[in-house]
């Protein structure tokens, strides 16, 4: 069987140069993120002038739109129910590779 060889200097500086990129894109998402809000308040604030729950506007459409989810409440169910709660709980661990750049 051959053996492989791994340069580890190349993988970690890959590795610093990757994580640099990434927090980079993260900042920018963040910023773009941000300006998307402004623009979303914007909006809200027409609809709020306008008193009503959408509006159209060119070939654009924007407004209020009434969602929902389902959830199973754990607190109310261990409170009532702590013996059964208790009975099917767990806890699940993980392992993670965790690379960190010591400066």
């Amino acid at each position: 069987m051959p053996k492989v060889t791994i340069d580890l200097d190349l993988i970690t500086s890959e590795m610093d140069a990757l994580k640099d990129e990434k927090a980079k894109l993260k900042f920018e998402l963040n910023n773009i993120d941000k300006e998307i809000e402004k623009r979303e308040l914007q909006l809200i604030a027409v609809l709020e002038q306008a008193n009503v729950d959408s509006m159209d506007y060119g070939v654009y459409s924007f407004g209020w739109k009434e969602t929902q989810r389902t959830a199973f409440d754990q607190k109310a169910f261990k409170e009532a129910e702590p013996e059964l709660f208790n009975k099917f709980y767990t806890t699940k661990t993980n392992k993670k590779l965790d690379f960190k750049i010591n400066k």
